[in-house]
């Protein structure tokens, strides 16, 4: 009987995932959102403000309303599907518990804390106090990805990086951003690829199967990803490539009611930080 192991896991997931609920579907997504013909200058700034909102809030009333905000904004504003976006959501909750965890929770040889599960040899234990800055931490964490996500899946890249040139970025900054960001993609595809042609190949049917296929897709990644890798380089190379990524870019005016917009948004941002000193 086979068993169950993290390659499996991978190759289960990938396998059963809709294509709009993998990575190569987030351009796509950016294209398709409604929030596409917003500006994207305003979308950078409104992204940014909330992520500072987020970071710079002293209570947890303010992260956990630009959390539901921003996936109102994403899914209802830019028609995003709410179960791709959710799906999406899922990869950094996952490291954003774990590190909630790690702050809440200490190991000592003695009982102390609130809460305290006796291990014989030693103590875990928290308090009050660690699980609230916990939950505080995560959420604002979990908003700034938020505000970050509303940016990433209403705004192609190469929006992102046209406006990072206009404000006068380092071009070096912007030209590593942009391959790295298409190098993400030649990786996945390479992965996707080598994992479908091991599991119709029986390649994880066991235990140790499993540990031995997963070995060799590890080492011939980085092999076959850099080949391709050369030959995208010798591709651009081909069509006149000087060491700057130019893109067409469509013109998006400012408009007067995304403005309204935003101020109404910040308005209540402050509202809620002035309510919550106040008590």
């Amino acid at each position: 009987m086979p068993v169950w192991t993290f390659p499996n896991t991978v190759f289960f997931l990938r396998r059963n995932m809709k294509h709009n609920h993998n990575i190569y579907s987030i351009d796509s997504i950016a294209y398709n959102s409604k929030l596409n013909s917003w500006n994207p200058e305003f979308k950078i700034i409104f992204s940014l403000l909330s992520l500072f909102a987020c970071v710079l809030s002293a209570d947890i009333f303010v992260p956990v309303f630009v959390i539901i905000s921003m996936a109102a904004i994403s899914i209802i504003l830019g028609k995003t599907d709410q179960r791709s976006y959710f799906k999406l959501m899922t990869v950094p909750l996952a490291f954003i518990i774990c590190g909630a965890i790690a702050t809440a929770v200490d190991i000592s040889a003695e009982p102390t804390g609130d809460y305290i599960l006796d291990l014989n040899a030693f103590f875990i234990h928290t308090t009050n106090g660690a699980v609230f800055k916990a939950v505080q931490t995560a959420l604002k964490a979990l908003g700034a990805v938020s505000a970050l996500y509303m940016l990433t899946l209403s705004t192609p890249v190469h929006e992102i990086t046209s406006a990072m040139r206009r404000i006068h970025i380092p071009k070096l900054i912007i030209e590593l951003m942009e391959l790295i960001y298409r190098f993400i993609f030649i990786l996945a595809q390479v992965y996707h690829t080598l994992n479908t042609s091991a599991g119709s190949r029986l390649g994880y049917n066991g235990l140790k199967t499993s540990f031995r296929t997963f070995g060799t897709i590890a080492a011939n990644l980085f092999i076959i990803s850099l080949k391709k890798a050369g030959m995208y380089y010798d591709a651009l190379e081909s069509r006149c490539y000087t060491g700057e990524l130019l893109f067409l870019r469509e013109k998006k005016p400012l408009r007067s009611r995304h403005v309204a917009f935003a101020v109404i948004y910040f308005i209540s941002v402050i509202t809620i930080m002035y309510l919550q000193a106040v008590n």
